[in-house]
């Protein structure tokens, strides 16, 4: 039930931009002080935080070569 809102919103943002341009978050402006934040709640799940890392490291190489 929480996660309802950003499914809808993620939803009507598909059918409107292009995913790349879609896209928000820590990760494309590389917030550091969210992400540690987010990898501290994740701290008992290190194969989770390794997978965080990865996406939004990801996230954030992708968006800069296309600026």
């Amino acid at each position: 039930e929480i996660l309802r809102p950003l499914i809808t919103e993620t939803a009507q943002k598909v059918q409107e931009l292009h995913p790349k341009d879609a896209q928000t978050g820590p990760a494309i402006r590389f917030d550091e002080n969210i992400i540690n934040a987010h990898l501290s709640e994740l701290k008992e799940m290190p194969g989770l935080q390794e997978l965080y890392n990865s996406i939004s490291k990801s996230i954030f190489e992708h968006h800069q070569e296309k600026q």
